[in-house]
């Protein structure tokens, strides 16, 4: 006989980095994450070309004595070929990512439903049905968008990152002093607004479960708040919790829109002062920098 395999949720999660859980929950998935990576990267490569390419184009137009006009052709060759297997490398890497998060969404729900039919009746009177329904539902939904988010944002960010660094120390090394000053201060912007985020993110979903169930409850006393003519009282209590939704998810817009706009400040700032440091070095050759590189 097989041994049967353990179920994601004998292991402790509790006290344990978010990160490690994802990887832990992800251990059957790992190869086609892997691979999505790959893909990700290879589709990703227009974002770091285009500027390099850019940069040359302008230095053939800027500089004509130095460079021959078919170079402009071979480069926009290059460039053609790269944004064309944007396509078809981005459904190979859509469909890799997808494939592990839907295995996982689908296996986790799987175990969560198997212990809540061996957990204790005296907890089922402690809990809600709508706050479990928010569990199986909305919980393993948020991880699987966390999943997503974390190849959409995060990984665009590092490799951008890590691109812009060895480009800048290969080209024009002077500028690594902006990303000696942007990166820390991007790092403190996160870690100030972190907890504050993460505080009211809980907030709205304790307020989501609290919902769900007033919503259940509603729905199977029907019959009696109306043999009762307790309508009234029981829309007043629905009310009042889709209010609290609504506050807590305000508060969470607002947080949002607070870090967004700081983000946004932040790099364009840094992105104006590196162009004009750019523009004024290039003109007056204290750096031996090129347009192109200006642009770049």
């Amino acid at each position: 006989m097989k041994p049967q395999r353990s179920s994601p949720l004998e292991h402790r999660f509790q006290g344990e980095h978010p990160l490690r859980t994802l990887l832990f929950l992800y251990r059957e998935e790992r190869t086609r994450l892997i691979w999505g990576a790959v893909l990700y990267i290879i589709k990703h490569s227009p974002v770091w070309v285009m500027p390099l390419i850019t940069a040359r184009v302008i230095d053939i137009v800027a500089q004509p004595e130095k460079h021959s006009l078919n170079e402009i052709w071979i480069n926009a060759a290059i460039l053609v070929a790269i944004l064309a297997q944007n396509i078809p490398v981005n459904y190979l890497c859509v469909r890799s990512i997808s494939h592990a998060a839907r295995s996982m969404e689908t296996r986790l729900r799987s175990a969560i439903c198997r212990r809540l039919q061996h957990l204790s009746i005296g907890y089922y009177t402690r809990q809600s049905a709508g706050t479990l329904q928010t569990k199986v539902l909305r919980d393993v939904e948020s991880i699987e968008q966390l999943t997503r988010g974390l190849f959409d944002t995060g990984m665009t960010a590092f490799i951008n990152l890590g691109f812009a660094l060895a480009v800048t120390a290969i080209r024009a090394p002077w500028f690594l002093i902006f990303f000696a000053l942007c990166i820390p201060i991007a790092v403190l912007l996160v870690r100030g607004l972190h907890k504050h985020v993460s505080e009211r993110n809980k907030t709205l979903r304790q307020e989501i479960e609290t919902m769900s169930n007033r919503v259940i409850e509603m729905t199977n006393l029907i019959p009696i708040t109306r043999a009762h003519g307790l309508e009234s009282s029981a829309l007043e209590r629905i009310e009042n919790s889709l209010g609290r939704v609504r506050d807590a998810g305000l508060k969470v817009d607002e947080i949002n829109s607070v870090f967004g706009a700081m983000s946004w400040v932040v790099f364009n700032f840094f992105n104006m002062a590196c162009l004009v440091f750019a523009a004024w070095a290039c003109a007056t050759q204290f750096l031996p920098i090129t347009p192109g590189d200006v642009v770049m």
